[in-house]
């Protein structure tokens, strides 16, 4: 996982009848030294309340990595020619 991608949990196999790819969400949970779970924890994770110091933090992320897929675009311009 990385970059926003997400993790999907322990793979458990294939679902016969659908061919549905089955996870364990149980291995997506992350917690901390004491074993609660650190992302119910979280401020937002009931009230979707999420500080103003970390909108901005995404905001600056969104921000590079906008500038980094335009400049890859035209880098891969570039190296077509």
């Amino acid at each position: 996982a990385g970059m926003g991608a997400p993790f999907l949990g322990d793979f458990q196999g294939v679902d016969e009848d659908t061919g549905k790819m089955m996870f364990s969400l149980e291995a997506n949970n992350l917690v901390d030294e004491e074993g609660r779970s650190k992302q119910t924890s979280m401020p937002y994770f009931e009230s979707g309340w999420v500080d103003e110091a970390d909108l901005e933090k995404e905001a600056r992320l969104l921000e590079w990595v906008l500038l980094f897929l335009e400049i890859f675009k035209e880098w891969t311009k570039i190296q077509g020619k």
